[in-house]
């Protein structure tokens, strides 16, 4: 009796479940290409904003500048 392998994933897929693996612990700042923790809010190279997700409820963000989560009043730091 010969047991038959499941067929293999393709290379591409492969690839893309190892980047989203990545990705879960690391993210690039996309004003200096620098890579960070997946935690960090701001980049420490450069201060961008990297966080589109306010930490207090999950809620995106509101534009740069504004003091204040409108979802859960959360103080966002000021870039």
């Amino acid at each position: 009796m010969t047991s038959k392998k499941p067929p293999e994933e393709p290379l591409e897929e492969r690839l893309r479940h190892r980047l989203d693996a990545f990705h879960q612990f690391v993210q690039e700042c996309q004003a200096c290409q620098t890579e960070a923790p997946a935690h960090y809010q701001y980049c420490a190279h450069c201060g961008s904003r990297l966080s589109t997700q306010c930490p207090g409820c999950g809620n995106p963000l509101p534009p740069k500048g504004a003091k204040f989560c409108p979802h859960c009043g959360m103080e966002i730091p000021i870039d």
